[in-house]
């Protein structure tokens, strides 16, 4: 089940006022995440992916502003087994590759990679943790 929990403040200070928008701070790195879980994790090709993810950020583009501040607060990985039709736990091999996944996204910090360590604390489901 996907971690619906999210600090209100700590997404207030993500938003950006001008026409609604969230801040593409918060919204490519997601997009992006999203994009390397789909490839990464659950060896989907990235036309098919990227397509998956083209229709969702339609959808979600005439979405109300509060369903979109609950979206991108999802755990990426959650979203990408939602949209694959996946359920129960991920396999060794699957939480292998998502680990490897997240330390590149820890490297690439130097370069200013928006996910900063806490951040990507947050994209770590439960049950991957178990």
């Amino acid at each position: 089940m996907a971690n619906t929990d999210f600090d209100t403040h700590d997404t207030a200070a993500h938003e950006v006022n001008i026409g609604g928008a969230l801040s593409t701070e918060i919204e490519e790195p997601f997009w992006e995440h999203l994009l390397d879980v789909l490839v990464t994790v659950f060896n989907q090709s990235k036309a098919a992916s990227q397509t998956l993810i083209d229709t969702l950020r339609e959808r979600l583009e005439d979405a109300p502003k509060e369903t979109q501040v609950f979206f991108f607060n999802q755990n990426p990985l959650q979203v990408a087994k939602d949209m694959l039709g996946r359920e129960g736990p991920l396999s060794a091999e699957e939480k292998r590759r998502y680990s490897k996944l997240l330390d590149r996204f820890r490297r690439e910090e130097d370069r200013q990679h928006p996910l900063i360590e806490e951040a990507i604390n947050k994209l770590i489901p439960d049950d991957f943790l178990a």
